[in-house]
């Protein structure tokens, strides 16, 4: 099943979304880059603060879904957005040549085989050039626990069977892989503490990215039964602060490597 992304929903929490992506930007010691490709763009949010940093680099966000691109396109006009698969990239390398920077935020957690995706990526680069993702490191994460009891509900479990929605290597496994495409690279984990002004806005937050594959699985009141199900677990993990805001913890992986 394609999962349908929704523009408007992802960008409720557009700043808190975008932090990682200036982090990631910021780790990137390349001063004048002349091509850029940013994969898994969603809609256009991380590429504009890769706009911001290199103001006179061509620039190309790419992303499979119709809608996000759209956004993207409608938003920035300064930067050029393609509707199309990651495994597809390498025939934007036919056109002007190889990237300076390969830049994904938080997208290739949709993307399987990250042993052979990673080296992909660092094919697209000219020599130095730069790769540098960010992973949400989601078995880390308080929401993967509770979809994961939920799901083996005896209510649930059909409907989730063979459930996958994310993939994603552990530390180490993302340092044995880099380790072969590269002698220059860096690993940080870190967590963020995301403030949200209450308990039902971490459903908000989920519902157009990690709940989608569960939700898509799930018709009108199935879908509000198994909402309320996830929320009565996220109010047993979360205790409003003192200003009624929750703190939700945001565990992520920054990779970067250079090319040679």
């Amino acid at each position: 099943m394609t999962t349908q992304w929704n523009p408007d929903l992802y960008l409720r929490f557009q700043s808190e979304r975008t932090k990682p992506a200036l982090d990631l930007a910021n780790m990137i010691n390349i001063k004048h880059a002349l091509r850029i490709l940013d994969v898994g763009c969603g809609p256009g949010n991380s590429t504009s603060v890769l706009r911001k940093k290199y103001e006179n680099a061509y620039i190309v966000g790419i992303d499979n879904s119709i809608a996000m691109i759209e956004k993207a396109k409608n938003t920035y006009s300064d930067i050029d957005f393609l509707c199309m698969n990651v495994e597809n990239a390498k025939e934007l390398c036919s056109n002007g040549g190889k990237f300076d920077i390969v830049f994904s935020n938080a997208c290739l957690q949709w993307v399987n085989d990250h042993k052979n995706l990673l080296p992909f990526l660092m094919s697209l680069l000219k020599s130095d050039g730069i790769l540098a993702v960010q992973i949400p490191d989601k078995p880390k994460a308080i929401i993967n626990t509770i979809l994961t009891e939920i799901s083996n509900m005896p209510k649930w479990n059909e409907s989730f069977k063979d459930i996958r929605s994310y993939h994603a290597l552990s530390v180490n496994e993302y340092f044995d892989v880099l380790a072969t495409c590269t002698k220059d690279f860096e690993i940080k984990e870190t967590i963020y503490m995301h403030r949200l002004p209450d308990i039902d806005s971490i459903i908000t937050w989920y519902k157009a990215t990690g709940l989608k594959p569960y939700l898509e699985r799930l018709e009108g009141d199935l879908q509000a039964e198994f909402l309320e199900d996830v929320l009565k677990e996220l109010r047993l993990h979360f205790k409003p602060q003192c200003n009624g805001e929750i703190l939700l913890p945001f565990p992520r992986i920054f990779l970067l490597g250079k090319a040679f």
